[in-house]
């Protein structure tokens, strides 16, 4: 097996480590705070300041640290290369396949989160913060953050597998 240059590792981990802090950060967005954008007729929870900014910034930096770990995975680890122990959806050459729904899923989110909401019929319940059928983009919001984060363990695995079979 060819050695991997210690600065690929090291940057890969290092890409690990944002993206972990990142999903952290929008889980804490998107549970403390409504990620939808506050219209009339909707009830506005939360500290009633406007946190897009920083969404949009936590969501900007996962879709770069996803597109860095995209490029930076098959060039520190092969994806041919067959681990014992590690789980068939953990192998290097699956760990692909796990990426591109995190990243179709942040550029969707980073789309989303910024749309006006939907109005709501004038009967709902004040409770309502989105028309029924009406995806909430909080709950995308965890979806991709634990996803993220189960994606940044299975990639530590293989690491670490790789070099334990050295």
């Amino acid at each position: 097996m060819p050695e991997t240059p210690p600065a690929q590792w090291i940057r890969l981990w290092q890409i690990l480590r944002d993206l972990d802090e990142q999903a952290k950060r929008l889980r804490s967005l998107s549970q403390h705070e409504p990620l939808a954008q506050p219209t009339p007729g909707y009830p506005r929870a939360g500290t009633h300041r406007s946190h897009a900014g920083e969404v949009r910034e936590t969501l900007e930096g996962i879709r770069a640290r996803l597109e860095e770990l995209r490029a930076a995975v098959p060039a520190a680890v092969a994806p041919t290369l067959d681990l014992p122990g590690i789980a068939a959806d953990e192998q290097p050459r699956a760990l692909a396949q796990r990426l591109e729904p995190l990243i179709r899923l942040a550029s969707g989110l980073n789309e989303q989160a910024f749309q006006p909401a939907p109005p709501l019929p004038p009967h709902s319940p004040p409770y309502l913060v989105e028309p029924p059928g009406h995806d909430l983009a909080g709950t995308k919001a965890v979806q991709l953050a634990i996803g993220i984060e189960g994606l940044a363990e299975a990639v530590r695995n293989v690491m670490l597998a790789a070099a334990n079979a050295r």
